[in-house]
């Protein structure tokens, strides 16, 4: 994958990743282990993407933050000793600017459309919508796919349907 000459990233913004911490109603769930593994596979990405970029980009201080209201005491103390900052609801959407590189996957809040009428991110890490989520609560609409054609190149995440399932990223075109 190669950048753009002004390719910059300050701050990574995630939201939805899930609860950490399991609940009791999270436990009797029959997709516990599902959730539970996609869940810690979403925020080690979170950590995993930080140190690529640093080494790659010799960024240092790249500030991570993750929105997401089911988060609870537990998940705080957790996501802190990772040196992830925990935001509220719309803080990660106003922290967005052309340094920022957002992930979310399979959230239950618009978050692509949200973006695509508000920010243009550096890098963009999310769920592909390939026309089978017909209860996808965040969608691609025509004028999300025109943003993205427009103005982010586009690479396919590594696949791994157990933990990610269909997932992309898109880097800013350079300017």
């Amino acid at each position: 994958m190669t950048f753009p000459t002004d390719f910059k990233i300050d701050e990574i913004v995630a939201f939805a990743c899930g609860r950490i911490a399991q609940t009791l109603e999270d436990r009797l769930s029959p997709w516990t282990d599902i959730i539970k593994r996609r869940v810690s596979y979403q925020h080690g990405l979170i950590c995993t993407i930080r140190k690529t970029l640093s080494k790659r980009m010799g960024a240092r201080g790249i500030q991570c933050f993750a929105q997401d209201p089911a988060y609870t005491t537990i998940d705080y103390e957790l996501l802190k000793m990772h040196a992830i900052t925990t935001i509220d609801d719309p803080e990660g959407f106003l922290m967005i600017d052309d340094t920022t590189l957002v992930i979310s996957m399979a959230p239950n809040i618009p978050v692509k459309g949200i973006i695509a009428h508000t920010a243009q991110p550096a890098m963009i890490v999310w769920d592909i919508d390939n026309g089978e989520n017909t209860f996808c609560t965040d969608p691609t609409s025509s004028r999300l796919k025109e943003f993205l054609d427009s103005s982010y190149s586009r690479t396919e995440f590594p696949h791994d349907p157990d933990n990610f399932k269909d997932v992309a990223m898109y880097t800013k075109l350079g300017s």
